[in-house]
């Protein structure tokens, strides 16, 4: 059975964070259908996702999700970072540096630090995943939503979708 449409524009609008938006979207919907039941339902749940996402409860799951994805990049980086402090201090001067040596600098630095962005970010992915796992059901959802607003996840695609799947199905063994 699909959704009523307002139900899905809703649904749209609380991901983001607009909460007034879809709490007038139902409203208006339940005007035209005051008997539908799907509707009243959508409306009760949008009021209590807003209701939630007030204060500290609205930008916890957001603010452990930048911590968790800044301190997994850390962990990722700083091996390369000390590499490269170690190196700076181990090779000699050299007096005839020209641009086709910059580049070449810059080139290997770009290839080097890109996987550890990505293991950066898988590290990432796996901690945030165990975090949800501690989390009550009912606050999983909302933990996920709130992600959505701290972190672009298209940027994070496919590694994200794939992530969750293997989540959901630790969760249901």
């Amino acid at each position: 059975m699909n959704p009523h449409p307002a139900i899905r524009r809703a649904g749209i609008l609380l991901q983001y964070g607009r909460h007034r938006q879809a709490i007038a979207a139902l409203e208006a919907a339940l005007s035209a259908e005051p008997d539908s039941p799907a509707l009243l339902e959508a409306l009760q749940h949008a009021r209590l996702r807003r209701s939630q996402s007030r204060g500290w409860g609205g930008m916890r799951h957001q603010l452990v999700a930048w911590l968790l994805f800044l301190s997994a990049l850390l962990l990722a980086i700083s091996p390369f970072v000390l590499l490269v402090h170690r190196l700076d201090d181990w090779l000699p001067a050299r007096r005839d540096d020209d641009l086709l040596t910059l580049l070449a600098v810059i080139v290997a630095g770009v290839l080097l630090i890109l996987p550890l962005i990505l293991l950066g970010t898988r590290l990432f992915l796996w901690v945030w995943f165990r975090y949800l796992g501690l989390l009550p059901e009912v606050e999983r959802a909302n933990a996920e939503a709130q992600l959505a607003r701290a972190v672009n996840l298209a940027v994070l695609e496919p590694q994200y979708s794939l992530a969750r799947e293997r989540f959901a199905s630790r969760k249901d063994r």
